[in-house]
């Protein structure tokens, strides 16, 4: 197992969450906006392959929806934003399986490196499937603030806590191993 080469994709995954989960807005325009998360998980994808072959298969879906996500933010930017209900169910249906597959390909790598952190990211995965899921169901939220608030509230803490799982995991493989269990 190339440690360096994990290590490396771990880092970009990381900072590419950030981009996904924290939204600074001016005016309209995100600047810390969604697609630059795909541009980095896509480029730690062929890292993550080497410890995870199956990594490999996520590029293509990770490059079509980073796409997508390039295209509403610059429509966004235009005062155009795409409002098409259906495509945007898809491609969060899309979004939905890029991420959880993604966890898992990350755990798998933990495990396979011999690291703590595999139970946390499988549970985490699963937790933000079901978070993602709750959140996209066709349910006036303003209706009801205070399901509304609390739902953001655990999906930051639940994303807070994926970035601070997966630095722990980059901080691990660049340690160059397993951690001693003596």
């Amino acid at each position: 197992m190339n440690h360096k080469s994990l290590a490396s994709a771990l880092g970009s995954i990381a900072w590419g969450y950030l981009f996904l989960y924290i939204n600074v807005n001016l005016g309209s325009l995100d600047i810390l906006p969604d697609w630059v998360c795909f541009v980095l998980v896509v480029k730690a994808l062929p890292l993550l392959a080497e410890v995870v072959p199956s990594a490999r298969l996520l590029r293509p879906l990770g490059i079509l929806i980073g796409l997508f996500h390039l295209l509403n933010w610059l429509l966004t930017a235009m005062g155009r934003p795409i409002q098409w209900y259906l495509l945007t169910v898809v491609v969060a249906v899309l979004s939905l399986y890029f991420h959880f597959q993604l966890l898992t390909n990350l755990a798998e790598a933990a495990r396979l490196g011999g690291y703590p952190q595999e139970k946390k990211i499988l549970h985490l995965r699963t937790v933000q499937a079901v978070l993602t899921t709750v959140i996209a169901l066709p349910v006036p939220w303003e209706t009801y603030v205070a399901c509304g608030i609390g739902l953001a509230v655990v999906s930051l803490v639940v994303a807070a806590w994926i970035w601070v799982v997966l630095l722990g995991l980059r901080k691990a493989a660049l340690s160059g191993g397993a951690p001693s269990l003596s």
